[in-house]
């Protein structure tokens, strides 16, 4: 008592090979788009810019990520020197800044206008997700 084998038309398995080759490729795409994607930490740019027409002394201070991750939590601390030597520090925080993108903070300094010749960064502190 032998089975009949069912016998498939030539579209039929034409169509079940491209199937079969179609989901093959895409496995091996995934495969080597996954192996070959290596992506960067956050990298971190900062740039400070002395705001002279406003009132007082302010600084605008903007934030890029040019890195693949977005970076979290945020410490900045920048330093106002005189002559080579720290007169003041200021730390800024930000929240978040996503890979490829840029934020902007602004410091203000009260009081008496201080003797400066430059807003420079002393140190960058950041979580990866």
């Amino acid at each position: 008592m032998g089975k009949a084998q069912k016998k498939y038309d030539p579209l039929e398995k034409l169509v079940f090979y491209l199937g079969l080759l179609t989901i093959a490729a895409l496995i091996g795409y995934l495969a080597f788009q996954w192996a070959a994607n290596e992506q960067t930490r956050p990298r971190l740019l900062v740039d400070c810019e002395f705001q002279p027409n406003a009132v007082g002394q302010v600084y605008r201070v903007e934030v890029e990520n040019t890195g693949d991750i977005t970076a979290e939590n945020i410490k900045i601390q920048l330093g106002l020197f005189h002559r080579g030597k720290v007169m003041e520090r200021i730390d800024l925080d930000i929240q978040y800044v996503p890979a490829g993108s840029r934020e902007t903070g602004w410091i203000t300094l009260g009081g008496e206008r201080r003797p400066s010749d430059s807003l420079g960064v002393i140190s960058i502190l950041f979580l990866e997700p």
